[in-house]
């Protein structure tokens, strides 16, 4: 990707009147398409209301515009008080470097709102750029860190990312590491990744490397099997200019673009079937030479979030490709919060501890900010900061939690409570700071909710639907769960992420029965969190209920890639047979992964769903734990986490349920699996 001052330069250049996309106005100009402003060559550093509030003037110079029109348009349903307003303002002059009392840019019409009187005109239109360099990088999950890192702007992490440049230097010498970035919750573990990414592509004297990643989701039992890495090959994968790697992958790793017929299909010809034989072996073996072929080319950084959610083949896949002796450009990031690691022994933080001791591997434990880059912060975000007893106050109350300062922040501008004396002052409580501290809330759950009363009925069960279905989630399946149609709820979400404070969008999405619609993610787990929990249990049941049903309807021609996610709602919704049904679905598409274990995880999940029926031993209910096992049996037979021990033990039930169920076909069936009747 080119960095930001070229991509610029490009933009600049070229022939006739330019399109509205971009705006100047000397020494300053307005990228409205990309939403940024920059100073000749260098980008300038806004938040994004204040960004909002910069192109509403823009976009109409020499004309007064009141401030109830900007509290509506950037603020829309937002509970904010003009000073807010005055907040923002008072950034843009001190980035633009105009004086008040003197405007070159911004005029202030007392009690009525404000006028941009700088001439601003079109520049030239740009030839068509070239396409940069292929990158993915996962969405960041909140306003502050995305701010942050996209404005290369990130507070007391000079030592990691000096660590990590110190550590690229070693990869691109040809020493492959792995680094495993750790904290809590809204610590800033991706604010961090993000800013080291995107200073490796400003670096004009490198090639770029090959930049890709995935996330891991929650699930039943473990993830599913390699979704963040099928997820970074098929971002790799997809741009027009990408040929190379898919010929690699074709190459290297055929089992790998098997998983992927939609990467690989030629125009008028039918997907390519999955491969029959991809083992375990086999899908590792071929992803590390995929791998190092493409190293050998050009660094290739893989960036996986939240692998504290990751399934065991994900985990064996990273811990084969940083072993390896081979030398190699590779560097591989991973990030994960270690407490949620610990309460469920997941298998990523011994793989971290194995691969730090061997020196192939190397920890980057983020801690909470000291008051000075506390300070520092909030010196940034609200310039010129805040007086120190109110930095003392919000260090103590947020612990020093990145996340958590700046919702803090928000929450003292919005309601009030404090102020400036003029443009150049900091900012200082309005009353005494003992009443200010019994008005902020204790802990990150309570901000959010403050910020929840703001909004009204409409768009607060919005949320808590949409927190239903998850982290990331689709205006179709919300629509569902809150009985309105998919427009009204794409309208509501598109507000609220434009308020900067709860979603992100993440563009399109298409079901199997050709339906779109958009989708959309929360800024951070913790926001999901807070509205899931809000809800009453029998709230949550009837949205998961409704949600299953359209996703169930949405996906009906082609259920196997939202299986778990349609056994997850079923259960959650109150009806165990149907996520039975659909555990075995996702343990037959996992399978086709050399998903074993995930495969074993489901169908366990699925005999437990069984054994909590009402009236276990009616013969409905042996008949479906019979119909399972044997469904257990074609997905598994053969496989070594299956022993013969384990198999024997399960088909002796099996062959009592047929003995009970008087079924003397099943019973012949069955009893031609038994492995002592085999050769072992």
């Amino acid at each position: 990707m080119a960095s930001p001052n070229s991509k610029f330069s490009q933009q600049r250049s070229g022939g006739s009147i330019a399109s509205p996309e971009m705006l100047e106005f000397d020494p300053f100009q307005v990228d409205l398409r990309g939403e940024r402003l920059w100073r000749r060559e260098q980008p300038v550093k806004l938040r994004f209301k204040t960004w909002q509030v910069l192109r509403l003037l823009v976009e109409r110079p020499d004309e007064l515009v009141h401030t109830d029109e900007f509290l509506d348009s950037v603020w829309s349903g937002a509970a904010v008080t003009p000073g807010t307003l005055t907040q923002s303002i008072a950034e843009l002059r001190r980035v633009l470097g105009d004086d008040a009392s003197q405007p070159r840019f911004i005029e202030t019409v007392h009690h009525r709102g404000y006028r941009f009187i700088a001439e601003v005109k079109s520049p030239p239109s740009p030839k068509s750029p070239p396409e940069p360099d292929v990158v993915s990088l996962p969405p960041s999950p909140t306003p502050a860190v995305q701010d942050l890192a996209d404005d290369g702007w990130l507070v007391g992490r000079d030592a990691e990312l000096d660590q990590l440049d110190r550590l690229m230097q070693e990869i691109r010498a040809g020493h492959r590491r792995i680094v495993f970035v750790t904290g809590e919750a809204g610590i800033g573990k991706t604010s961090l990744v993000r800013t080291f990414l995107k200073r490796l592509l400003s670096n004009k004297t490198d090639v770029h490397p090959w930049i890709t990643g995935g996330r891991c989701i929650e699930l039943i039992g473990e993830g599913e099997t390699y979704l963040p890495v099928l997820e970074a090959l098929e971002r790799l994968a997809q741009p027009a200019e990408a040929t190379r790697v898919r010929t690699i992958l074709r190459k290297r790793a055929p089992s790998w673009l098997g998983q992927m017929p939609w990467v690989t299909k030629p125009a008028g010809r039918a997907s390519p079937s999955l491969v029959p034989d991809a083992t375990p072996n086999r899908m590792l073996r071929e992803f590390c030479y995929a791998a190092e072929a493409l190293a050998a080319e050009r660094t290739l950084v893989l960036w996986f979030e939240d692998m504290h959610w990751a399934d065991s083949a994900t985990i064996d896949l990273l811990a084969a490709l940083a072993s390896r002796p081979e030398p190699c450009r590779l560097c591989i990031i991973v990030t994960y919060r270690p407490a949620i690691a610990a309460i469920n022994a997941h298998p990523v933080a011994p793989l971290k501890r194995d691969l730090v001791q061997r020196q192939v591997g190397v920890e980057l434990p983020l801690e909470l900010l000291d008051k000075t880059a506390v300070r520092s912060y909030l010196e940034w975000r609200s310039a010129p900061g805040f007086e120190p007893p109110l930095v003392e106050l919000i260090h103590e109350q947020t612990e020093g939690n990145p996340l958590f300062i700046d919702i803090l922040a928000n929450h003292l501008l919005a309601e009030g409570l404090v102020q400036q004396a003029s443009a150049q002052s900091t900012w200082k409580s309005n009353q005494p700071l003992e009443t200010v501290r019994t008005w902020v809330p204790q802990n990150f759950a309570s901000l959010v909710e403050l910020q929840l009363a703001h909004l009204d009925a409409e768009a607060l069960s919005t949320l808590e639907a949409a927190s239903v279905e998850g982290v990331t989630f689709g205006a179709r399946a919300v629509a569902a769960a809150t009985d309105r149609d998919v427009e009204s709820v794409e309208r509501t979400l598109r507000v609220l992420a434009g308020r900067g404070r709860f979603l992100t969008p993440l563009g399109e999405e298409w079901w199997s029965d050709g339906s779109v619609g958009e989708r959309f993610r929360f800024f951070h787990t913790c926001c999901r969190d807070v509205l899931y929990r809000r809800q009453t249990a029998t709230q949550r049941r009837r949205s998961h209920r409704l949600i299953a049903a359209r996703l169930e309807q949405g996906f009906r021609n082609q259920p196997g890639p939202m299986a778990a996610k349609l056994a997850l709602h079923f259960e959650r919704g109150g009806d165990p047979e149907g996520a039975v049904r659909y555990l075995i679905t996702a343990a037959a598409g996992v399978r086709q992964r050399a998903g074993d274990r995930q495969a074993v995880a489901y169908f366990e999940r699925a005999f437990e769903l069984l054994a909590r029926l009402p009236d276990p031993d009616s013969e409905e209910n042996k008949r479906q734990e019979l119909d399972l096992r044997m469904h257990l049996w074609k997905e598994l037979n053969g496989s070594d986490l299956f022993s013969h021990a384990e198999q024997d033990a399960s088909l002796d039930r099996a062959l009592a349920l047929c003995d009970q169920l008087g079924d003397s076909q099943s019973r012949a069936y069955v009893s031609s699996y038994r492995t002592d009747s085999l050769p072992h």
